[in-house]
């Protein structure tokens, strides 16, 4: 559960399992202004100084397909599901108050390739 007490603009949540399990977020409850500028999204892998993990090169999806958008999707996505064992909740939250619970689940990776 997060609630912004100050304005949050630009806040990251790493997540990472192990190699044999994959990450699942659900979002449980969300409480932000979408059309306000605030967001909440899940990305299929990392991003750290600008690099992606796994690489382009090296994940089934495209990059545009690797986010999953909150303030686009709504509540028709409940669950988000990553290819591997790490993942990313990004997120902006400027009006105190505010926030959003989301639940974290690690589920077996049959087939593992990880991060």
């Amino acid at each position: 559960t997060f609630t912004a007490e100050t304005p949050q603009p630009h806040c990251v949540l790493f997540l990472i399992g192990d190699p044999e399990e994959l990450i699942t977020v659900e979002y449980n409850f969300v409480n932000i202004d979408c059309r306000g500028g605030d967001f909440l999204k899940v990305f299929d892998g990392w991003i750290i100084k600008g690099e992606k993990f796994p690489s382009s090169l090296d994940h089934l999806l495209p990059t545009s397909e690797r986010y999953v958008d909150f303030c686009d999707t709504g509540s028709t996505r409940a669950t988000v599901q990553a290819s591997q064992n790490v993942a990313m909740v990004f997120f902006r939250v400027q009006e105190p108050g505010n926030g959003f619970t989301l639940t974290i689940r690690k589920i077996p990776n049959l087939f593992p390739c990880n991060v």
